[in-house]
């Protein structure tokens, strides 16, 4: 399986307004046990305010959005929870900086429905698992043949397939309520995409 971003454009440009929130808090809450995992080691960051916020994301599938001035705010308090990459020497400070990323794109898609920022989303998954898969494999930059043996990765293909299946789930969901978003939800809850 391949990373094809015209057809994931095309696929969430089918789905409702709602399915494409949906997927993309999908896609946050597999990277948020990567920004708990950095605040843990380095004791820096606030993991309950991530946790809060996307859960106030997934909330817009079935409540009336939140008054602009409020996405604004609380894109701001994301944007200052930003770990800067020269200030912490782990390699946890990558994931935690695209785990943030992705809420404050979710947050940028609430407010204008431009699909540009759930792309923006997935590409912080995608060059997540990218980064682990080279460390995991202590792999050489300098390899022809690196992005292939990337693609190929069991990581990578296990979000590729994750990503379809949430695709496939939510084309045909028109009405979203409480209780098909916390099943929705229930299968990526406190799981990391990289398994931290």
């Amino acid at each position: 399986m391949d990373f094809n971003e015209a057809d994931l454009e095309n696929r969430l440009k089918n789905l409702t307004h709602e399915g494409r929130i949906a997927f993309g808090a999908s896609c946050c809450e597999r990277m948020l046990p990567n920004y708990k995992k950095f605040v843990g080691i380095e004791q820096w960051g606030d993991y309950d305010f991530f946790r809060k916020t996307l859960d106030k994301i997934w909330k817009q599938t079935y409540e009336p959005k939140a008054p602009q001035d409020r996405l604004d705010k609380l894109k701001q308090q994301v944007f200052d929870l930003l770990p800067d990459e020269e200030e912490f020497e782990s390699i946890y400070v990558s994931y935690a900086l695209e785990a943030g990323a992705t809420v404050r794109n979710m947050l940028k898609y609430c407010q204008t429905r431009d699909v540009k920022y759930l792309l923006a989303v997935v590409n912080l998954l995608i060059a997540t698992v990218d980064l682990f898969v080279q460390e995991k494999h202590d792999m050489d930059s300098q390899d022809p043949h690196l992005e292939e043996k990337i693609i190929q990765d069991i990581f990578m293909q296990k979000e590729l397939k994750k990503q379809l299946e949430d695709l496939e789930l939510l084309k045909n969901q028109k009405t979203f309520n409480e209780s098909y978003i916390k099943v929705f939800r229930s299968s990526v809850e406190g799981k990391s995409n990289i398994e931290l």
